[in-house]
């Protein structure tokens, strides 16, 4: 999110329901998504990454939720996070705004390896499945959504909230004093 533009004004649904389509297509592409991460994922990285079909992550790396302390939650991330590591940690991470590292991320399944050296991994992976038809990928991406993906009045939902949350007064003055002082929420 553009917070100087956010400053100015709230970005509408569509901006939310965007992402929200970019997340949905990384699980119904017929291509496996392999997310590498090197450092630090917050807010929607986190859920580029509970999107991905794999997840491979550096000791260094980190994840977290910082929503809440700008008044907001992770709207179009919680389906997906939620998907991967299950309600509890989802709603954990969401509440204490504090990230998780490498190791402790790999052990309530967001991330599935942790290593220094996630090309090797990679590689490997890349040489299994690109034996594989990608019609059969896109078979067994549309099987699984129809076991878990939220209904329509999820995503409906996921974006009234985010929207109902950008306009309020807390939002705004927080993304305000951000833009102005360059300070996070967090740094205050």
């Amino acid at each position: 999110m553009d917070m100087r533009e956010a400053a100015r004004q709230p970005p509408d649904e569509r901006a939310g329901g965007a992402f929200l389509r970019l997340l949905e297509r990384f699980t119904t592409v017929p291509r496996a998504i392999i997310s590498c991460v090197d450092g630090s994922v917050m807010g929607g990285g986190v859920g580029l990454a509970a999107a991905s079909d794999f997840v491979f992550a550096t000791e260094r790396s980190q994840f977290g939720l910082p929503e809440a302390l700008w008044g907001l939650l992770p709207c179009c991330v919680l389906p997906f996070l939620v998907r991967r590591v299950g309600f509890q940690k989802a709603y954990a991470m969401t509440l204490s705004t504090q990230p998780v590292g490498a190791r402790d991320a790999e052990r309530f399944h967001l991330v599935d390896h942790v290593t220094n050296e996630p090309e090797v991994l990679m590689r490997r992976l890349l040489f299994r499945i690109s034996k594989l038809d990608p019609r059969t990928i896109g078979d067994l991406k549309r099987y699984c959504k129809r076991m878990w993906f939220p209904p329509d009045q999820t995503e409906a939902f996921a974006l009234e909230e985010f929207g109902r949350l950008m306009a309020s007064p807390l939002v705004r003055r927080t993304i305000s004093d951000y833009a102005t002082s360059q300070k996070l929420p967090w740094e205050r």
